[in-house]
């Protein structure tokens, strides 16, 4: 089991969980779980808190997979918009400094070889999307990443990107939007932090 702070400010406490499962087949699994907390109002958010009207997310949700992902990873037969229509409840969220990501654990839209799908919405992106209270990133922060993970933030002047820190066969691979760093180094054990 391992934990991930995604915010922790003056406003909210977002937590990811990563715990290691059986499901019975030749190898163990990751799965993702979340809870976020209104420290000032003492009490843990539900999604609808953050994004008063989800009603449109699973077509959202969808649209930033499909630009996010290549399109041979998803499983073929799969309406995403309707799967998550009917599973939206059941999918790990995080409120982060600049949005909300949504966690797609294996098997759930794609191959266990894929690996865990994410999706952000960004609140540049979709200001009228969230509740006015939360919807406002603190000036300076710091984040950590999930290894081999993309991850969705916004820079300053708006500028979006997606980052990702893994290894690679001569150290640590960084890649940031199209650009690659690969530097030499031991990528074990990385806990990234942005």
């Amino acid at each position: 089991e391992d934990l991930s702070i995604r915010r922790a400010d003056s406003l909210v406490l977002s937590v990811l969980r990563e715990t290691h499962v059986e499901l019975g087949g030749v190898h163990g699994s990751i799965q993702f779980d979340s809870a976020c907390f209104d420290v000032t109002a003492g009490r843990q958010l539900a999604l609808t808190d953050v994004i008063p009207d989800v009603s449109g997310l699973p077509s959202l949700l969808a649209q930033l997979l499909q630009e996010h992902y290549a399109p041979d990873l998803f499983y073929e037969d799969q309406d995403i918009p309707s799967f998550l229509a009917d599973s939206l409840d059941a999918i790990p969220w995080t409120l982060d400094h600049n949005g909300v990501t949504f966690y797609f654990n294996p098997y759930l839209i794609g191959s266990f070889m894929e690996g865990i799908f994410t999706a952000t919405i960004l609140f540049n992106e979709e200001p009228g999307l969230f509740h006015e209270r939360y919807r406002h990133a603190p000036a300076s922060y710091c984040m950590e990443l999930l290894p081999y993970n993309k991850v969705r933030t916004s820079f300053a002047k708006g500028r979006n990107s997606s980052i990702k820190v893994g290894g690679s066969d001569s150290g640590i691979l960084v890649t940031v939007d199209d650009k690659k760093l690969d530097d030499s180094g031991e990528a074990g054990g990385l806990r990234p932090v942005l």
